[in-house]
């Protein structure tokens, strides 16, 4: 809900799924960094998934307003 007691707007929608997408990007990121001590691989494998959950949360959440 935003200020005015409405559902989330498409733009608010967007934003909590990036946010929440790429912070789930970066602890995968540590993870792969931290067991395969290659940080290309961390990174990439870590943007690649935050960007993939960000999308399936944004689709979710678009499908259940």
């Amino acid at each position: 809900m935003n200020e005015t007691g409405d559902a989330m707007t498409d733009r608010e929608r967007t934003a909590k799924a990036l946010a929440l997408g790429l912070a789930c990007g970066v602890v995968i990121a540590v993870g792969f960094v931290a067991v395969f001590d290659d940080l290309l691989l961390g990174a990439s494998s870590g943007l690649t998934f935050g960007v993939v959950i960000a999308a399936l949360l944004a689709d979710r959440w678009e499908n259940s307003s």
